[in-house]
């Protein structure tokens, strides 16, 4: 991260951990009318170091502590919503875990009332101190289509930190093509700017940083030669071994709800509970994709030359159901075990669809360097592709997981998907 949203993240995180602890302190200062004594402290401090633990988790996944997003975040609306979750998940664990000596009502009400209004608080002054403050200033020599994007991303969003130089000479940061590289006198400037002590920085990593996302101009041959190479393979082979063991697991595991809904499902709406389509899998490899029956009709979309949209007329109302809470995915935990999907990569095209995509949008095909995953990092930004130019969009996020893709990365995705999942905002 190049500048301080890493930092503000930090400081976020840190300020929302006091103020769940000072919110414990008012409860009980509250609850019992007087200064809790040490032995309330003590007895209370571990079960709700876990709850505040728990409570940053969900903050997490709710993307409380996504900077661009910090004005959605900083609303008492939407920090009620996430800690009434965390309440009915704390109020779970209190009593469904027998280690602990108390099973708070009152006091867990109590702080997390209090908490709500100290973090919306702290989010208000944070974003007026983030928006108000000195910012770092930059000044780009590239004048692609995503370089004026993210200018324009920079003059809405004061709180990002940044703020545009009109020359070199004002900047504190500088942001770079590589392609400038080769150009001799861009080289002196940027050797005499760096000897004043600004700071040089790639587009592609600042554009990153900013957008989660990697710049489609930028995509090419060359470049996918230098950095898409074998450096992720070991991460790769450890991913795909755990994930079979754990997809095993979930079968078993889920195998009387996956029941249920196959009932369900035939018992609604005439045809097969699951249904199989041919789609693109590594090194466009083609595999049979299997996926619980969402629509009236049994013929595979592909054959109907549509693309799915969220209020397709062809889905059923359970159908609805499971596709807004990515029930209807559960059945590729055995893609996995097959070898086919991973759990978290690029969303898988149907075969026509794809040789429509791989014919319009350039080096679409290289999405195919690593397995297709049941969700991944454009789906989590709601990119799904239901046209060649949201196909276009997604493939700039499902580059940018190919590049940066990692333990912590998957992790989050995850994450995340669950929240999707739990607030049924799934397509």
């Amino acid at each position: 991260m190049i500048q301080g949203n890493g930092a503000k993240k930090f400081i976020l995180v840190l300020g929302d951990i006091f103020l769940l602890y000072l919110s414990l302190f008012f409860a009980l200062f509250f609850r019992y009318l007087s200064f809790p004594s040490f032995k309330i402290l003590k007895l209370h401090f571990l079960p709700f170091t876990i709850i505040n633990l728990l409570w940053i988790l969900i903050f997490y996944i709710a993307e409380f502590y996504d900077i661009p997003k910090l004005i959605l975040s900083s609303k008492l609306k939407q920090i009620l919503k996430t800690m009434i979750i965390g309440v009915v998940l704390t109020a779970l664990m209190f009593y469904l875990t027998p280690y602990f000596e108390i099973t708070p009502k009152i006091n867990l009400f109590l702080d997390a009332v209090i908490a709500s209004f100290l973090i919306w608080a702290w989010r208000k002054i944070f974003l007026r101190i983030a928006t108000k403050t000195s910012k770092v200033m930059v000044f780009f020599l590239e004048n692609s289509k995503e370089a004026n994007e993210l200018k324009q991303t920079i003059k809405k969003y004061p709180h990002l930190g940044y703020e545009l130089a009109e020359d070199t000479f004002l900047a504190d940061v500088i942001v770079i093509d590589d392609e400038i590289k080769n150009d001799q006198n861009t080289i002196q400037l940027l050797y005499r700017a760096t000897l004043s002590g600004k700071i040089i920085v790639n587009f592609i990593n600042f554009y990153e940083s900013i957008t989660n996302r990697f710049p489609a101009s930028m995509i090419g041959k060359i470049w996918f030669l230098k950095n898409i190479t074998q450096q992720h393979r070991l991460y790769d082979l450890v991913k795909n071994f755990l994930e079979i063991i754990v997809a095993v697991l979930l079968i078993i595991f889920l195998s009387p709800f996956l029941l249920l809904i196959s009932l369900l499902i035939k018992l609604t709406s005439e045809g097969p509970a699951v249904f199989k389509q041919k789609r693109i899998g590594k090194n466009e490899k083609e595999y049979y994709h299997y996926k619980f029956r969402t629509m009236n009709t049994i013929v595979p979309v592909v054959d109907q030359g549509e693309w799915v949209t969220k209020n397709d007329p062809r889905i059923t109302g359970v159908g609805r159901f499971l596709r807004s809470t990515r029930i209807d995915e559960f059945p590729q935990f055995w893609n996995i075990v097959k070898g086919d999907l991973s759990f978290v990569g690029p969303r898988p095209d149907l075969v026509d669809f794809y040789k429509v995509l791989k014919r319009e949008i350039p080096y679409y095909n290289s999405r195919t360097i690593v397995k297709p995953g049941i969700t991944g990092w454009a789906q989590i930004h709601n990119q799904f592709g239901g046209s060649v130019e949201q196909a276009k969009e997604r493939l700039t996020y499902e580059i940018y997981y190919i590049k940066n893709r990692y333990f912590l990365l998957d992790l989050v995705i995850i994450l995340k998907t669950i929240k999707i999942m739990l607030s049924a905002s799934g397509i």
